[in-house]
């Protein structure tokens, strides 16, 4: 199962979307520290609120752009075929 797993990380080539995750994670941060630093001291209980509103934006769209992405890369390569055809037993049993 592990081997299946590897395979898929290669062919999707996961590494390059890691990175990307890695430099959206510090735009936000830096984005986030921008406006935590203009905030008076009242209105800094709206940060929790604004962080998690960031976070929940940008990764719900990079996680639908990946999956896009491995969904077209599948039909492109035509290897989507080859998901549904992993061994299984073909027996019924009554």
């Amino acid at each position: 199962m592990f081997r299946l797993i590897k395979l898929e990380w290669e062919k999707n080539n996961v590494k390059k979307y890691i990175k990307n995750a890695i430099i959206m994670t510090t735009i936000l941060l830096f984005i986030i520290l921008l406006t935590v630093k203009d905030l008076g001291i009242d209105e800094k209980g709206m940060v929790g609120v604004t962080v998690e509103l960031f976070t929940h934006m940008v990764y719900i769209i990079f996680s639908g752009v990946m999956l896009v992405s491995f969904v077209v890369n599948g039909y492109k390569n035509k290897t989507m075929a080859l998901m549904f055809t992993y061994p299984i037993k073909r027996k019924k049993y009554y």
